[in-house]
């Protein structure tokens, strides 16, 4: 395959992903509202009982189970763990394209983090101007925990890679 080719089938993954991740922050909180399937699971007892001393402030709101109750609550968790995993694997996805360019481990590492915490100052600032969502710093800290994960994780995968395949001779 010539390096035109390569080039642009390593590109597809991350561009499709990021068109995700930009489409899904620009539906509502009313699209994504999984708490009605939260109600259906039916454990509201189990949450208050094991979750009901924790209390903390995000952004500039009180999360516990009594103030969201245990449906939001435990929502407010799904939510800002699909922030780090939408971006782990976005620098996953970038990581493996940018090592596909034969750039070495630590460019396509710093490249990687700053493609994706670019790409989430600008997600969570692009929200600012939607009606029904909001914008905030505490969220690029959490994109920026996830893509620092996935390079990690891609670190490791390339250097496992790399230890199987033998040297030229």
């Amino acid at each position: 395959m010539d390096k035109k080719k390569r080039v642009i089938l390593l590109m597809v993954p991350p561009l499709i992903w990021g068109l995700i991740i930009a489409l899904s922050s620009s539906m509502s909180y009313g699209d994504q509202d999984i708490r009605p399937y939260l109600a259906n699971v039916g454990r509201e007892h189990w949450i208050v009982e094991w979750f009901g001393w924790v209390r903390f402030t995000y952004g500039s709101s009180v999360v516990s189970v009594d103030y969201l109750g245990p449906y939001t609550f435990i929502e407010f968790f799904i939510r800002k763990g699909a922030h780090v995993v939408a971006f782990a694997i976005l620098s996953f996805l970038l990581y493996r394209m940018f090592k596909g360019m034969n750039l070495r481990s630590w460019v396509s590492a710093i490249v990687t983090l700053s493609v994706s915490i670019g790409f989430a100052s600008i997600d969570e600032f692009r929200q600012y101007f939607h009606l029904d969502r909001t914008g905030m710093w505490q969220d690029v800290v959490l994109d920026t925990v996830g893509a620092i994960f996935g390079v990690f994780i891609s670190w490791m995968v390339y250097r496992k890679k790399n230890k199987r395949t033998p040297p030229y001779t």
